[in-house]
């Protein structure tokens, strides 16, 4: 899809941005794991939210989805991993697909504090 409209999506395993307020490379297995993480932060404090009317069904599956959300294994370099989208889908049954549009989101949030668009 990304190809084909020839828009911005992730790139899969793609190394971890610099932090735009630090100016630091941060400790991310990868750019999902940094997104994951500042969604998980954004959702932590009450600065996100959802403004519009939702399906009960479509409601509960957002709620699975980012009950997945957490840490996963951290590496002998101490690097900060999320859980894997094929256990998400195990522990679910179905493919996450809201949490994967939540974390293509914050790959925008990201490029807004750096000033990118």
């Amino acid at each position: 899809l990304v190809d084909v409209l020839g828009i911005q999506g992730f790139v899969n395993n793609s190394k971890p941005k610099i932090n735009p307020v630090s100016g630091l490379a941060e400790n991310y297995y990868n750019f999902q794991a940094q997104c994951a993480y500042m969604l998980a932060s954004a959702i932590n404090s009450f600065s996100i939210h959802i403004d519009c009317e939702i399906p009960g069904d479509s409601k509960t599956q957002i709620i699975e989805e980012l009950e997945q959300l957490k840490t996963y294994k951290i590496d002998s370099d101490n690097k900060l991993r999320i859980f894997p989208k094929e256990l998400v889908k195990a522990n679910i049954g179905r493919s996450p697909d809201w949490r994967d549009m939540l974390l293509m989101r914050f790959a925008f949030e990201f490029e807004l504090q750096i000033g990118a668009f």
